[in-house]
């Protein structure tokens, strides 16, 4: 299993850090597929997880 930390930040736009996210969850769906996982289950390829300066709510650019 891949770690993927994914950065945010104050004044981070939503898109930067969910597309990311939909990527790797997409590629573990697809390759579950593929490898004969029929219900379309991801697969544990990917741990995806925030990474953020501090432990603290972040606050997006539309707010």
């Amino acid at each position: 299993m891949l770690s993927v930390g994914i950065l945010v930040f104050d004044d981070v736009e939503i898109l930067d850090f969910s597309g990311p996210y939909e990527v790797f969850s997409t590629a573990a769906r697809v390759h579950g597929r593929i490898n004969g996982n029929g219900n379309g289950a991801a697969a544990n390829l990917f741990k995806c997880f925030l990474v953020a300066p501090a432990m603290r709510p972040v606050r997006a650019r539309g707010g």
